[in-house]
């Protein structure tokens, strides 16, 4: 019995070594340099842009859903602070059944950097929506139509993940509280393509 306990423990840790050289590997190869010349920040590109496609879900002030909105983007960063720091700008055309939104973003982030190929952030900044709301006639009534512009704050969290020195893949949560029109809360995230130089 504790044989075959052993022999069928074998396959599990080579199967674990594999999956650790298969995450670690591309990122150290692509690099074409050695672990402690990948591991600093200047390493990587000071400028990045990209698109990003993004989903929300619009809350009320009681946190009730309102709607479900989704959308291309695209986001254009710096780094600053010998890449301890990023300022990215970034502009979204965001769709639901009934409304057309387009949101601004300046947002700060701080990166951390635990792996070469690895850089979580946080981040805060502003948000700025304007908003074209066609909203249904009731009882054969014109469609109510509204413009509309509101601010507000805009925070983010997620990982950046380099495939090489200039190509990435960015995975982000977002969570903004927006105002001028009652207060609204979105709730969503995003995924973005990285290109650097």
């Amino acid at each position: 019995m504790e044989h075959h306990r052993r022999a069928g423990a074998t396959p599990r840790w080579l199967s674990l070594a594999g999956l650790l050289l298969a995450l670690w590997g591309p990122p150290a190869l692509a690099s074409g340099r050695p672990s402690s010349a990948a591991d600093s920040p200047e390493g990587h590109p000071h400028v990045i842009f990209g698109p990003k496609v993004t989903v929300v879900e619009l809350c009320d002030d009681r946190g009730h859903p309102h709607e479900t909105m989704v959308g291309p983007g695209f986001f254009f960063a710096a780094l600053l602070e010998h890449g301890e720091l990023e300022v990215e700008a970034s502009v979204k055309t965001m769709f639901a059944d009934h409304e057309i939104a387009v949101p601004v973003e300046l947002v700060v982030k701080k990166l951390f950097h635990p792996a070469p190929w690895v850089h979580p952030f946080i981040g805060a900044g502003g948000s700025l929506v304007i908003a074209d709301v066609n909203e249904p006639g009731k009882d054969g009534a014109a469609p109510d139509h509204q413009l509309l512009v509101v601010g507000g704050l805009a925070t983010v969290a997620g990982i950046d993940f380099w495939l090489t020195h200039e190509v990435g893949l960015a995975l982000e949560a977002d969570f903004n509280v927006l105002g001028g029109h009652g207060l609204l809360f979105e709730l969503g995230g995003s995924v973005s393509l990285l290109y650097g130089f």
